[in-house]
């Protein structure tokens, strides 16, 4: 059998650069019940910073992408090293913690 290597979430998410994007398609009555609904989503996910960046309504519900930022592009955070490189103390801090 493979060896596999599993990371925990927080150390997947100090790995993200920008921004983590999720589309899908929501059963919903308007676009605005779909925003909603997937801000609702990312924020439940532990996101603060969330954005609705399209949404097209079709029949019995609506093709929605959104954006949950770790980091914003041009945010002045310094990043350091990359995580392979860094200590997880460097990583943590780059990520704001």
């Amino acid at each position: 059998m493979e060896d596999q290597t599993w990371i925990q979430a927080d150390e997947a998410r100090a790995r993200v650069l920008d921004g983590l994007d999720v589309e899908t398609f929501l059963l919903c009555g308007s676009e605005q019940e779909a925003r909603d609904s997937l801000l609702a989503l990312l924020r439940s996910f532990g996101f603060s910073d969330v954005d609705v960046v399209f949404v097209e309504q079709r029949g019995p519900g609506a093709r929605v992408r959104g954006r949950a930022y770790v980091r914003r592009p041009g945010g002045g955070k310094a990043l350091g090293p990359p995580p392979d490189e860094a200590p997880a103390a460097t990583v943590e801090k780059a990520a704001g913690r």
